[in-house]
């Protein structure tokens, strides 16, 4: 597998340019200059590299590369503007954030740059019947955990506390949960089963509708949202979504996320409303890398790569937090619900510091444009790679470590896949 650079006159024009915007900002930032100019200088470089690689990829800009923008931009970039000009007193202790979050940013776009030159395995020519009788029997399994998970701690999901409930509830649960998770997979499957023209129309109604209420119960938003990704993915492989659709899309993605956590709140019997939750949600990312620039190294000597190992450690026997929970603990949060989610530039930094940022976003932006190549290629599966698309995306929130289960569960289940396909093709062979 080799590498190559990409990157013409007018890239490099562009990326000197926003370069010295960030050494421009560096420099406000180290002399404490007025956090407005900051702003400005912020939003001119993010805008005119955001336009940029638009352009750029104008011919063909429904893609994963754009996803990953749209992402970063969601969950990261736009994190501290919103918050500095809807809370006016955070913004002398903020502006740090805007040339770390545009170094990020012009980093994850020079990634992009990096094309692997490889012709990937011929895939595509699947078993459709081989993988819905596969997708059933993970629906049953999956359906089992989440039956047992549930007769295990329903009296919490019913104490009227769901924010504690359901972090209580995943104390020692770790494999039936991730067994109880193949759910996920299986309506994947089973769509990508459907658009090819065989009868499950019932059977995916039924475990979306599944999916859906064991989610609402769980408080879960994430799994919702990956689960339409997974299903436009996968349709935009057989009828081109174009960008206004996808924009659209993304508005409906974002409304559902706050109606959800709209309703989480409710069920704790918090008081909630859908402006707050949505304000909520674009300045969580500039919140959470708050809490870890104050904290490492300050307070914490930088990890050098423990966090990746620490939701590995939570699968052996016992109550051991998960990624997220441990770093809240280790700040020193005690608020109720969920772990502290750093997103992908809070956990490198905390991790390698800055050098920590520059190399995890060029190799994010590597990642991303092999998985656009991925995606567009005939011969790949679309439910396979659009699994594995819907799988990285979570990082950007939650960092790599959330998703290392996620992503060695698609390795066993694509594994655990071709060993029954092919069995299922030799049964068919020694009865012919």
């Amino acid at each position: 597998m080799t590498f190559k650079l990409n990157i013409n006159k007018n890239k490099l024009i562009i990326g000197t340019i926003i370069l010295l915007l960030e050494i421009l900002l560096c420099i406000f930032t180290y002399y404490s200059i007025n956090a407005i100019c900051g702003i400005i200088l912020y939003t001119v470089g993010y805008v005119a590299l955001t336009v940029f690689y638009i352009y750029e990829e104008r011919k063909k800009i429904v893609n994963i590369k754009t996803v990953f923008i749209g992402l970063y931009s969601l969950m990261i970039g736009i994190s501290p503007i919103v918050y500095c000009l809807t809370d006016f007193k955070v913004q002398e202790t903020l502006y740090y954030q805007f040339p770390i979050f545009l170094l990020g940013y012009l980093c994850l776009i020079f990634g992009f740059n990096f094309q692997m030159v490889k012709k990937s395995e011929k895939v595509k020519n699947d078993n459709y019947d081989a993988m819905k009788i596969f997708a059933i029997i993970i629906l049953c399994v999956s359906l089992l955990a989440n039956i047992l998970f549930f007769s295990k701690n329903m009296e919490l999901f019913l104490s009227g506390d769901l924010e504690n409930a359901r972090i209580d509830a995943q104390a020692g649960n770790g494999a039936i949960i991730a067994i109880g998770s193949l759910i996920f997979p299986s309506i994947g499957m089973l769509y990508y089963c459907y658009k090819n023209g065989v009868e499950c129309k019932k059977v995916l109604i039924f475990a979306l509708i599944v999916f859906i209420i064991l989610n609402i119960i769980k408080g879960s938003r994430t799994p919702i949202v990956k689960m339409v990704l997974l299903i436009v993915l996968i349709f935009n492989n057989y009828k081109k979504i174009n960008f206004k659709k996808i924009f659209r899309i993304g508005i409906y993605i974002l409304i559902i996320l706050v109606a959800l956590q709209v309703l989480r709140n409710c069920m704790s019997g918090l008081n909630s409303n859908f402006f707050t939750e949505m304000k909520n949600i674009l300045i969580n990312g500039s919140i959470n890398f708050n809490y870890i620039y104050k904290t490492f190294p300050g307070k914490v000597n930088f990890q050098h790569g423990y966090s990746y190992l620490i939701n590995f450690i939570m699968l052996r026997p016992g109550s051991d937090p998960d990624f997220t929970l441990w770093l809240k603990d280790i700040i020193g949060l005690s608020y109720a619900g969920g772990g502290l989610t750093p997103t992908l530039v809070g956990e490198s930094y905390l991790n390698f510091g800055i050098i920590g940022i520059i190399l995890s976003m060029i190799l994010t932006g590597v990642l991303g444009n092999f998985l656009n190549e991925r995606y567009f290629d005939k011969e790949s599966c679309p439910f396979w790679i659009s699994y594995l698309i819907v799988t990285f995306i979570d990082m950007f929130r939650g960092g790599f470590a959330n998703i290392e289960l996620n992503l060695l569960t698609v390795l066993i289940l694509y594994t655990s896949y071709k060993i029954f396909k092919e069995k299922i093709f030799y049964l068919r062979r020694k009865n012919e």
